[in-house]
């Protein structure tokens, strides 16, 4: 999808143009620096909701927050591929094993393909990466949507050979 890449590229740019300062953006939120990165519970989208709900609109509910539903209440929208990638931009806003490289343009292709990654792996039995924060995404992705999808982490050495 590259007009998708060129969307999401010219809003990241955009951003930046406006002086958005994600830092403080958080620190509003209620997650001081590696806030949202540090969250370790069993359903992390839910924490991160439960942090930031008093401090959003009463109407928006955590699947609009999140993507997954359509913030317009006449646009009626599944949860889909779509939905799982914009969570994962708002994992990126929100600090949560967010990817260094998402402020950086040039590297937004590389973002937008973890995130296909695991919204492809939401219509699979199981997703397995040597990406650490892919599989932290994953697991708390399809645990808030009660997706069976497990998330495998493989350790690999430098010689290709898994550790276990």
């Amino acid at each position: 999808p590259d007009d998708l890449k060129d969307r999401f590229k010219e809003s990241i740019e955009h951003l930046i143009g406006l002086g958005n300062d994600v830092v403080q953006m958080r620190s509003q939120m209620g997650f001081a620096k590696g806030g949202a990165g540090n969250i370790q519970g069993e359903n992390p989208l839910q924490e991160i909701w439960d942090t930031i709900s008093e401090q959003m609109p009463a109407d928006l509910t955590a699947y609009q927050f999140f993507g997954f539903d359509p913030v317009l209440k006449d646009q009626e929208r599944p949860i889909t591929w779509l939905g799982i990638i914009a969570c994962c931009t708002v994992l990126d806003i929100v600090g949560y094993k967010a990817e260094k490289k998402v402020r950086k343009p040039e590297c937004v292709p590389n973002v937008l393909s973890d995130a296909a990654h695991i919204a492809s792996g939401a219509y699979c039995g199981a997703i397995i990466s040597g990406d650490k924060r892919l599989v932290a995404r994953a697991k708390a992705i399809y645990k808030f949507l009660g997706h069976g999808t497990q998330v495998l982490y493989l350790d690999m050495q430098p010689d290709g050979k898994n550790t276990g």
